[in-house]
């Protein structure tokens, strides 16, 4: 008998507290200390499909598996009360080719740095080593072509949290808007939707679940625009499911679908007056976890 109490009480205050914290609300926001680290692993399945046409029609198709390692470390606090962050992103893949060749490879490691408002709006990033997952092998399918439609890991560090800065609670919802600064004289713009959709126990800790939606220019068009290619669109969307620890003040695990599609012209060599047109669609379906605090 007292051991069934014993069990009991902590079940009813772990109900109580999630009941408790439906009816009053939230104030959802991060809670990093300077020289903090924290672990994350995931893995991510990305499916690219590669059309193109000069008269006729042609498509290729490309799969990726990966497994995913991010190092997150708490640079200091500004005199904002923003968090500089350095994300440290590295993993291996499994490429499989559309003549079904297989190719395994480590993936070259990633870091970027970025300055982050408690409410989890990006502000800035920066590139300290920005190095994508190359797509077809060395070398690519031709020129470029390694940066096109591959899943960019350093990607991760643009997932919009974007907390109101307000009590919320589960049935609440919110607009999203990053206006993440690149460089002095370039900037994007991620808008998006996010859903509190109710309190859950996730490991150790008792998370929001969040749904969010989010949307902006392509990375891969901004890059390709630097590299010189002309008449590049391109746009991604991405959907995320993600359980946020509100005492610790932290992600604790996400899983999303991240979807991007480029079209481009491009010059054929010797050819005065033609044309190549290519289009990419990628999907990403990914999870991350935390796996470790230091």
């Amino acid at each position: 008998m007292h051991r069934a109490i014993k069990v009991t009480i902590p079940i009813l205050l772990t109900v109580i507290m999630a009941c408790s914290n439906a009816v009053h609300g939230e104030v959802l926001k991060l809670k990093y200390k300077p020289g903090e680290v924290l672990k994350y692993a995931g893995k991510a399945s990305t499916v690219i499909r590669i059309q193109g046409a000069v008269g006729a029609m042609t498509e290729a198709e490309q799969q990726m598996q990966m497994n995913i390692n991010v190092i997150q470390k708490i640079i200091k606090v500004d005199e904002h009360g923003n968090y500089v962050i350095r994300l440290s992103i590295s993993g291996t893949a499994k490429i499989t080719l559309a003549q079904g060749q297989t190719q395994t490879m480590k993936t070259p490691a990633s870091e970027v740095e970025i300055v982050m408002t408690p409410f989890g709006k990006v502000l800035k990033s920066k590139a300290i080593k920005a190095m994508k997952l190359g797509v077809g092998g060395p070398g690519g399918m031709m020129p470029g072509m390694r940066n096109i439609g591959g899943f960019d890991l350093t990607r991760l560090a643009y997932i919009a949290t974007g907390f109101p800065e307000r009590d919320v609670k589960p049935g609440d919802s919110w607009d999203i808007k990053n206006v993440v600064k690149l460089s002095d004289t370039e900037s994007i713009t991620v808008t998006g939707k996010a859903k509190f959709i109710g309190i859950e126990r996730k490991g150790n800790f008792l998370c929001a679940v969040l749904e969010i939606q989010q949307s902006g220019p392509s990375f891969t068009e901004l890059l390709l625009k630097k590299m010189g290619l002309e008449g590049v669109s391109g746009r991604y969307t991405m959907r995320t499911k993600m359980w946020f620890a509100i005492a610790e003040g932290r992600i604790v695990y996400q899983q999303g679908r991240y979807d991007e599609v480029i079209a481009m012209s491009l010059g054929l060599p010797g050819v005065e007056g033609e044309e190549m047109k290519l289009t990419t669609i990628a999907a990403t379906n990914f999870v991350m976890g935390l796996v470790e605090q230091e």
